[in-house]
């Protein structure tokens, strides 16, 4: 087993952590607000929800394919890519101003 100091443990741990928060409330932040979605782009329930369930259907299909680049690329450039476009991708949505 491999010997890493306690600080640069301390880092990856943190890392790591704060990796799988950031996904986990981009899958499920929008629930608690979703009337509010609604009301501001005068969607219908169904409409609304059908914008989530088409994300987290996107998030499912590329789950293989995201595998298959991480065996080829390493997973340490595949997550942090895959955090900077979620990162970017939540900030473009929370900047929206209209639905059409």
């Amino acid at each position: 087993m491999l010997d890493i100091g306690s600080g640069r443990k301390s880092v990856i741990i943190t890392a790591s952590w704060l990796g799988w928060f950031s996904v986990f409330l981009a899958r499920f932040a929008p629930s608690p607000v979703l009337l509010l979605i609604e009301r501001e782009f005068g969607l219908s329930h169904g409409g609304a929800s059908l914008i989530f369930t088409s994300y987290l259907a996107a998030y499912s299909v590329m789950q293989i394919p995201a595998g298959i680049l991480s065996d080829m690329l390493g997973p340490r450039r595949i997550i942090s890519i895959g955090l900077i476009v979620m990162g970017l991708s939540a900030l473009a949505m929370g900047l929206s101003q209209f639905f059409r």
